[in-house]
């Protein structure tokens, strides 16, 4: 059974999809452009290097942190989709807005933290790369670097697993949401009618559809759904809220003419 949330969800985790891609390439674009920048640095301090492989450099380098730019802003829009489309999801079910938020804070506070130690590690990793080439070497230096970097690693480790356990509450936030919604559906069944009210033989091609309507008991508000294709032989209304629903239907031929109402049936939907 398809539910009005089923659209949302789709949504939510194409979205979902393009942020990871865009912060994944936003990382893969920096590093390139990291190891672009020593090269240049490497370049402009050897007076041996020609004009040409300069110019290479620095265009690369141009190339590769529009790169960073155009991904950091289009996961930052995909980011504002997001929160637009879990609002819309949040406003169909009975869920805790507070819960969502918390959630969502995790998970952007995770992120942060991987940003910052990502640069951090890069940054350790010039230093050692630095230290390296210095002659005499430093063996002391190089090694509290070294073990600097190792701690950093093991703390972005823990961000990570936090990380992907904030994403695992926000999805399975997002799957209760879900079944909330699809709880709060009625789904209607019927035959296709074969003969008109007098009798008469009712070919498939003079059927034109069905018409639903729907009575809410505790407002007493209706609701009136056009089924045009005169095969279809079920109709789910999804979105309910809590109250107790009336469903009678009627046929319609291709001239406009409509059978009588049929019998009345309910749901309750809590």
């Amino acid at each position: 059974m398809q539910t009005i949330a089923d659209p949302v969800a789709a949504s939510i985790g194409t979205t979902v999809a393009g942020v990871e891609w865009h912060l994944e390439r936003t990382e893969r674009c920096q590093t390139r452009a990291d190891a672009l920048q020593r090269r240049l640095d490497r370049l402009r301090r050897d007076p041996a290097a020609n004009a040409a492989a300069i110019a290479d450099a620095e265009s690369r380098l141009l190339t590769n942190q529009k790169c960073v730019q155009s991904s950091t802003e289009r996961a930052s829009s995909l980011e504002l989709s997001l929160a637009r489309l879990r609002e819309q999801l949040l406003s169909a079910t009975r869920a805790d807005p507070s819960a969502l938020a918390t959630r969502i804070d995790g998970l952007r506070i995770g992120e942060r933290e991987r940003a910052t130690l990502d640069l951090d590690i890069r940054f350790i990793q010039i230093q050692i790369d630095q230290l390296r080439r210095t002659v005499p070497l430093n063996d002391v230096a190089l090694d509290q670097k070294i073990a600097v970097q190792e701690g950093l690693r093991s703390t972005l480790a823990a961000v990570v697993v936090r990380i992907a356990s904030a994403n695992q509450a926000l999805a399975d936030f997002e799957s209760s949401a879900l079944a909330v919604i699809a709880s709060r559906s009625a789904t209607l069944n019927w035959t296709t009618p074969l003969t008109r009210e007098d009798g008469a033989p009712l070919a498939v091609g003079e059927l034109g559809g069905f018409e639903i309507y729907m009575l809410a008991e505790s407002t007493g508000q209706t609701s009136i759904f056009t089924v045009d294709d005169p095969m279809t032989t079920t109709y789910t209304v999804d979105g309910l809220a809590p109250d107790t629903y009336h469903f009678s239907m009627s046929a319609f031929d291709i001239q406009g003419v409509f059978s009588p109402l049929s019998e009345i049936v309910a749901k309750v939907v809590r």
